[in-house]
Formats: structure tokens, sequence, C-alpha cells
């Protein structure tokens, strides 16, 4: 008799596997979701850095390709007639900075203060923004296509209305950063750059023809004519405008941003370069201006070659006088010569001390002072022998009979016994009285920086909100003749 094997009752799954196993599936999932968010989030970070990178090289190409152009040679007191333009390079001043003994003219680690020993001391500013105040400009010369701008018909062909595309080879062109908003706890500006045509060709008569004499004079119709018109212009004594030459923009009064109305007429203000307080870039086609938005930092800084390098009293780093310590504790001068803020040598007090070229606050014969009675703004410019033959007494001095002594600088008299600073940079033999005819102690202006600039680095810095990444990007143009 055959013998049937019991049948093997299946057992199900318990409560406690079955919990087990969804939980282990829930893990699984969480672990593939959060593979693929890694996976998104690396994406787009990397597309993020790309195009920040993208932007940063786009923005650094168009400034090596402006500097390039520069029509002037990097020294001073070039001759007005030989029609060269200009450079212009502001470390400008925020004096509503609010910390207690900042120079307020960084924002940041580029700019460090000198206590009054003569030694940096630690910088009251610890971010990762850099200076945001800095401002160039320059005449300059497209080596490639020619600059193009929208100029109003009324300018070129007297019409009613409506705009003109215009070309020139060459273009006044200055970069200032502004303001847009704060994200993060952390200030963003827009790099801007305008490039306005050189085109004295329009003038009919030394003059543009259609526009009547004072109708530019009000502060806001000058800026309303600059926001809608990318074309150099200046304003003459009878209230006419006038299309700029090269020769003309070597003279301060007739670049843009500067106020004609008195002299020295010198200072572009803080941030935004403005005439009167009133901003370049808020007309009808501001949105053309903009180079690369996001920016934290735009540190202009010149060479130097007298700006000492320095070990660190570990021995173990070398230190610039941007750098934080620099000029303090040390293990003595490693050599010389370095990119440098403007009047970086400023004490606590608001002081400036000489030790090197570009340490100490502008010569005072260039009346670089932010107004009558503010302090001096560190600014390089090439400036002009213009002013030693304009007729003017700049600055104020008379003869022994009280009467004026005009252009003494080029009067082809000696008319001191000249005897320059002891602790001057400025002069080859300080102390030492030169005793030559219109020798340069007699001229009645200087340039800011009486000396040759060899050369200059930008630094660009951006952030990108999105993933907390920043990055920079680093411009040297080298100004010494090949």
């Amino acid at each position: 008799m055959a013998h049937r094997r019991p049948r093997r009752q299946s057992r199900g799954f318990t409560l406690v596997e079955l919990m087990s196993a969804a939980t282990i599936g829930i893990i699984i999932l969480l672990g593939i979701v959060e593979a693929f968010r890694s996976i998104a989030g690396a994406v787009s970070d990397g597309r993020s850095n790309v195009e920040l990178s993208t932007s940063l090289r786009l923005a650094s190409t168009r400034l090596r390709a402006d500097l390039e152009g520069i029509t002037v040679p990097a020294r001073p007191l070039p001759d007005a007639g030989a029609a060269m333009g200009y450079i212009e390079l502001h470390e400008d001043v925020d004096f509503n900075n609010p910390l207690p003994y900042s120079p307020g003219i960084d924002t940041d680690k580029s700019f460090q203060i000198i206590n009054n020993a003569g030694n940096i001391a630690p910088n009251l500013n610890d971010s990762i923004t850099g200076d945001l105040d800095d401002c160039i400009m320059f005449t300059t010369r497209s080596l490639s296509e020619p600059f193009g701008g929208r100029v109003e018909n009324r300018v070129v062909n007297n019409a009613n209305s409506g705009y003109t595309r215009l070309e020139s080879a060459h273009a006044e062109v200055i970069y200032w950063l502004q303001y847009e908003n704060t994200v993060k706890g952390i200030p963003l500006y827009t790099l801007r750059r305008r490039a306005l045509l050189i085109r004295p060709d329009l003038n009919v008569n030394g003059a543009l023809p259609n526009i009547p004499a004072g109708q530019i004079a009000l502060p806001a119709n000058y800026l309303t004519f600059l926001n809608e018109n990318d074309l150099s212009v200046s304003v003459l004594p009878n209230g006419r405008l006038r299309a700029n030459s090269l020769a003309d923009l070597s003279i301060r009064r007739n670049r843009v941003a500067h106020d004609w109305t008195t002299w020295p007429n010198h200072i572009v203000r803080t941030n935004i370069p403005n005439y009167f307080g009133i901003a370049m870039s808020n007309g009808y086609f501001a949105g053309e201006d903009i180079v690369i938005d996001n920016v934290i930092g735009f540190d202009m800084r010149v060479y130097d070659p007298r700006a000492s390098i320095q070990v660190d009293p570990t021995g173990a780093h070398t230190q610039i006088p941007t750098d934080p310590g620099h000029g303090g504790g040390n293990n003595g001068t490693l050599g010389l010569g370095a990119f440098v803020d403007l009047g970086y040598a400023m004490n606590a007090a608001g002081a400036y001390n000489t030790v090197s070229f570009f340490s100490s606050a502008p010569h005072p014969k260039s009346f670089m002072f932010n107004g009558p009675n503010g302090p001096a703004v560190p600014v390089y410019d090439t400036w002009t022998n213009y002013y030693e033959r304009d007729g003017i007494n700049q600055d104020g001095d008379v003869d022994g009979n009280n009467n004026p002594v005009i252009d003494e600088g080029t009067d082809g008299i000696d008319n001191a016994n000249d005897v320059p600073p002891a602790n001057s940079v400025t002069y080859p033999n300080p102390g030492v009285a030169i005793n030559a005819v219109d020798d340069v102690l007699e001229r009645e202006t200087s340039a800011p920086y009486p000396f040759a600039l060899r050369g200059m680095q930008l630094v660009i810095r951006c952030f990108d909100a999105s993933n907390n990444q920043t990055r920079q990007v680093t411009v040297t143009h080298d100004f010494t003749p090949e």
C-alpha cells in the first residue's frame, strides 16, 4: 500500500517580516533618491561653476581688449596738444563707512590700515567681499572691430526722434560697480562699462550743431544725454555741447563723470560715476552697460617698484603691502616691487606714510581732495601740461608786490629757490635746492602721483548664491614700452 507524504503547509510572512522588508525597501529607495539628488546637485553646481567661469572669462577678455588699446603712455604730463587722451584710476573713498578708524577705501583685505607707529594693524573686516568702490577710466583704440554706439538722431541730423548707430576707432571707456541687492547677507554688485565714442568730426564750429546752448547746463539734462547717447561730450563755457577729441579728454573737466563747473573738478564719487550725485546708469539702455553681475569685488592695484616684499615672523610666507601683517613684526625685506592699492599706507588717523611711490596721499598740487576741506583721494592720472600754460593761477601765489604769478612753470624764469621736502620720494635729491629755470617745483599743478606706471592688476570676484561658490579672475596689464 502506497503511503502519501503529508502535504507541507506554507507559512505566510509575519508582520515583523513585512515591516522589515518595507523598511529595507524604503531605505534603498531613499538611497537611490539621495544618489540622484547628489548627482543632480553636482551637475547643477558644475553647470553654475561653468557659467560663472565663462562669464568671468568673457569679462576679463573684454577688459584686456580695452586695456590693450590705451592711447596714452602711462606716465604723467603728456602734452595736451599731442592728442593722446588719458588714464585715470580711482581708489575711491567711502567716507560714510561706519567702521571705527576705517580709511573707507576698501571694504576688505585689499586695503590694510597702518597704525600710528607705521605698522599695519589687523584688518577690521573679514569677509569674502573685496574692494567695491574702485573705478578705472581711460581712452582706448579698438584693435579689431570699431566701437559702436547709439546716438540720438537730433545729434547728427536734427531729427526729432529715433537713434542712429555710429562707429569710432576710439572711445572713452569707464568701468565701475553699481550695487544691486543683498543675498544671504552678501552685497552683490554689477560691473558696468560705458564706451563713449570719440567723434570730434560731429562738431560744427567747435560744437554739436543741433544742441541749443544751455540745454545741457542742468545736471539732470547732462545725465539724460549721457544715458541716451554713447558719445563722449563736454560742456563749453557758453553752454554748448561739444563732442570730445583725444586732446580735449587730456583735460580733466572734459571727461565723463567730472564736474566742469569748478576747479579742480577732479572727483569721481564712490561706487557710481556720476555728475552732481546722479547715477549714470538709470537710462533707457542701462542693461547694455552690464559686463557681469553678482560681483563681490573689483580691486584695482598698481605696480609699485619700491613696495617691500617681506617675510612673516614664522619665516614661512612672504607678504606684500596688501597682506595682513605686512609692516609689523617680520624677518626682513625679501625684495621690492608689488601690486598695491593707491595710498595703501594710510594710518588709523587718516594720515599717510610715505614709504614708496604709491603709498602716500596724492601730490597736494593735484588738488585731489573730496571737497574743499575733505581728505585726500588716491587717484592715478596721466594729467596734462595744459594747466601750466592756461593763463590761470591755479596755486594762487603772488610776487612781492602782491601780483599773481601765473604759469611760472613755463615762463622761462627761475622763479624761486625751490627745495624738495627732505622725506619726498617724488624728487631725485630731496632736501637739495633745484635752482633751475621752470623746474618741477615751479609748476602750479602736479599729477596726483608723478611717476610712470609700469603695470596694473584688476581682480574681479563673483559669488554664486545658488551653490555658495566664489570665483575670481585676475587681469594684469603691462604698461612698460617694448
